[in-house]
């Protein structure tokens, strides 16, 4: 039995420009010239998830929080992510085109690679591991300094180095990524890779350095809808429900719903949370786009007609 009054049901979108693109803007122009604009909030994907979920300290160590869902032993311990990634030598740098889940690894293939990588780790008495394909791990030892490397959210895409930022431990990190390249140049899984037009893993991006978080909850969902790993860490870390379909959200009593729609296609998600939102079953329609941009959007708004969306 329902005890809270359902509150608000967000949608959770990629840039608006990205929507227009693939022609989901349409459906949603509506609700975007006459709901209520917050003021503009950082751009990107972990923007985003920072407003959705409350996590200190920030920024969040992705490495232990992910680690925990995969292994359910990261409290106590700093942890590093080790992705296995493609990056491309251009003559201003390095630019990373794919990375972790992009590069779509068979679990054979990825354990092949994670064993002719983890002796450099071993070596520099590092704990090395691969419980995921395309999530590998690296154990600090208490008292190392922890790296900041470049998020490869923020790298994807663009030139720049896989090194950590500042000037603590380069070399030693130069010198194990030196290795690992070396490595992973020659071996046979990406020999095989490039025979089948798939991109080799030639490196592994480094990044997430942290211990678990001292606080991780949401303020803004008590039900999440996503296949996307990074939000289900979030949601099971901070005990949201992960549900499968809005009905189940609502007949779970769920006040504050979260739908990720952020990859297409996405239209019958934008249709469904639309006719729930029009049947009273939510007071708010949230758009949360990563450009930053969120809308509030209440059923009375309809009644602003002189609102419309620019041509």
């Amino acid at each position: 039995m329902q005890t809270e009054k359902p509150r608000r049901l967000t949608l959770l979108l990629p840039p608006w420009e990205v929507l227009e693109r693939q022609g989901d803007a349409a459906a949603l122009a509506t609700l975007r010239a006459r709901g209520d604009r917050h003021a503009q909030d950082a751009p990107g994907r972990r923007a985003q998830q920072l407003r959705v979920f409350d996590i200190v300290p920030k920024p969040p160590a992705w490495a232990a929080i992910t680690r925990q869902v995969d292994c359910g032993d990261s409290a106590g311990s700093l942890w590093l992510r080790a992705d296995p990634a493609h990056l491309r030598v251009e003559a201003g740098g390095l630019r990373l085109l794919s990375w972790g889940e992009s590069l779509v690894l068979e679990a054979a293939q990825a354990k092949a690679l994670a064993a002719a990588v983890l002796p450099v780790f071993h070596a520099l008495g590092m704990t090395f591991s691969a419980p995921v394909p395309h999530r590998w791990y690296v154990q600090l030892a208490r008292g190392r300094p922890i790296p900041q490397f470049v998020d490869p959210e923020v790298a994807l895409g663009a030139l720049g180095s896989p090194l950590p930022e500042g000037t603590s431990g380069v070399a030693e990190w130069s010198r194990l990524l030196n290795e690992t390249q070396m490595i992973l140049h020659d071996h046979a899984v990406n020999r095989r890779r490039a025979q089948q037009g798939l991109l080799p893993v030639n490196s592994l991006w480094l990044w997430g350095a942290g211990e678990s978080p001292l606080k991780l909850q949401s303020r803004e969902a008590d039900a999440m809808i996503s296949g996307d790993d990074e939000y289900g860490a979030l949601a099971r870390l901070a005990k949201v429900a992960i549900v499968p379909a809005l009905g189940q959200a609502l007949a779970s009593a769920s006040s504050a719903v979260v739908v990720d729609a952020l990859r297409a296609p996405r239209s019958d998600a934008l249709r469904e949370a639309m006719s729930i939102h029009e049947g009273r079953n939510f007071e708010t329609l949230r758009l949360d786009c990563a450009d930053g941009t969120v809308i509030d959007y209440k059923r009375w708004h309809r009644l602003r007609f002189w609102r419309r969306q620019p041509s």
